[in-house]
C-alpha cells in the first residue's frame, strides 16, 4: 500500500492498524500484527509506528515491526531508528516539527541489520539487541510477498500457492481445467 507522502508499507496477514496524518507528524498505530515500512524521507514530519504503548520513529529507512505474544519486534533493513518508550500518559514536548519527544528512549539507535526485541507491557527484561545475518533477515521479512515459479504445475497448485499469502483470493470456475498445466513467474501480490 502506498501511503500518503510516498512512503510504502506492506501489511502481513491479519494485521489491525490505522494511518494518521497531520502537518507534524506521520504516524501509523498497529494494533495487532505485522508490517514492513519503506519511509519517504521527510525531515519536518517524522515517521512513527506506535505499537503497544511504544513508538518506533523513522526519517527515511526501511524497517519491520510485530507485534508478538506480548512483545514488540523492530527489524530494520535500512537506515536507521530509534524506538520511544510512549505511554498514554506521557506528556508531548511543544519542541518544534521533528523534535517531539514521546517518552524515554528505550533504544538509542538501530542501525540496518539490527533487530530489538522489546516487551510491550514494560515487565520482565529490557530490549534484546541482536545483529542478524542476511539469512536471518530474509526469514524474519519471509512473510511478504515474493515471486512464485511455476513449471508445468497443475492450475489448481498455483491457485493455492498464491492464495496462502494473498488477501485477494482466486478460485477455478471450470473444475475440467483444475488440472491444466501451466509455466509461469509472477509476484505473489499480482
Amino acid at each position: 500500500r502506498v501511503l500518503e507522502d510516498g512512503s510504502v508499507v506492506e501489511f502481513n496477514r491479519g494485521a489491525e492498524f490505522a494511518v494518521r496524518f497531520t502537518a507534524a507528524e506521520r504516524r501509523i498505530e498497529l494494533g495487532r500484527g505485522e508490517a514492513h515500512f519503506k519511509v519517504v524521507r521527510d525531515a519536518a514530519r517524522p515517521f512513527v509506528v506506535a505499537v503497544g504503548g511504544r513508538e518506533v520513529r523513522a526519517v527515511g529507512t526501511a524497517f519491520n515491526v510485530r507485534l508478538d505474544h506480548g512483545d514488540m519486534e523492530v527489524l530494520v533493513t535500512e537506515g536507521r531508528v530509534r524506538i520511544d518508550g510512549a505511554t498514554e500518559s506521557a506528556p508531548r514536548s511543544s519542541a518544534p516539527a521533528g523534535n517531539v519527544v514521546a517518552g524515554p528512549v528505550l533504544v538509542p539507535v538501530l542501525e540496518a541489520g539490527q533487530r530489538a526485541v522489546i516487551p510491550v507491557a514494560g515487565a520482565g527484561d529490557g530490549p534484546r539487541i541482536a545483529t542478524l545475518t542476511s539469512g536471518e533477515i530474509e526469514r524474519v521479512l519471509a512473510w511478504q510477498h515474493r515471486m512464485l515459479e511455476f513449471t508445468a504445475a497443475p492450475l489448481e497448485a498455483v491457485v493455492a500457492e498464491f492464495n496462502r499469502t494473498n488477501r485477494l483470493q482466486l478460485s477455478i470456475a471450470e473444475a475440467g481445467i483444475a488440472e491444466v498445466r501451466l509455466s509461469a513467474s509472477f509476484r505473489s501480490d499480482n
